[in-house]
């Protein structure tokens, strides 16, 4: 309605009075314009926040009995690449015998976290310590950094060794 009220003015003054009308026209063009970049803007904003969402909502983040966290691994093809053992001990403990396959990651290092940040965070990881204090906070670590899916031994390499499964040297 203002606008018509506005357009009725301007042509009646004259040459002057089109080009104050084109320059307003082309104002509105691109508030327009702006109006459609900041929509879509939050549509992009508000897909990265469902996004994170739905990969906090399906993230895996868990401590496991020795009996599963075994029967876990030994689904392990040898051929799997989607899956990986993490040793979150000691290069000394981790000598002292450890679950076949395992790679050491020592957790009490300063390059921990840089070490994890170069892992794939969409494969699966089985993650122990000594008892799971170590590996429980470890746990909690990865699922910050966004890791998808993480099992933890709940009590350890101790655990482990109670059900007599075997180890690797």
């Amino acid at each position: 309605m203002k606008t018509k009220k506005t357009v009725k003015v301007l042509l009646g003054g004259g040459l002057f009075g089109v080009v104050l009308l084109f320059s307003g026209c082309m104002d509105s063009e691109k508030n327009i314009q702006n109006v459609q970049n900041v929509e879509t803007q939050e549509t992009q904003e508000t897909q990265e926040d469902q996004e994170t969402q739905k990969q906090q909502k399906s993230q895996i983040a868990l401590s496991v009995s020795a009996k599963k966290f075994k029967a876990y691994i030994d689904a392990i093809n040898a051929n799997d690449d989607t899956k990986s053992i993490i040793d979150v001990r000691t290069f000394s403990e981790f000598q002292s015998g450890h679950i076949k396959n395992a790679e050491l990651i020592d957790v009490t290092r300063a390059d921990f976290k840089t070490k994890l940040s170069a892992l794939d965070k969409n494969k699966t990881y089985f993650i122990y310590c000594r008892s799971g204090n170590r590996s429980g906070k470890a746990l909690q670590i990865m699922k910050n950094m966004g890791f998808v899916e993480v099992y933890n031994l709940q009590y350890g390499i101790n655990d482990w060794n109670a059900n007599a499964f075997p180890l690797s040297y």
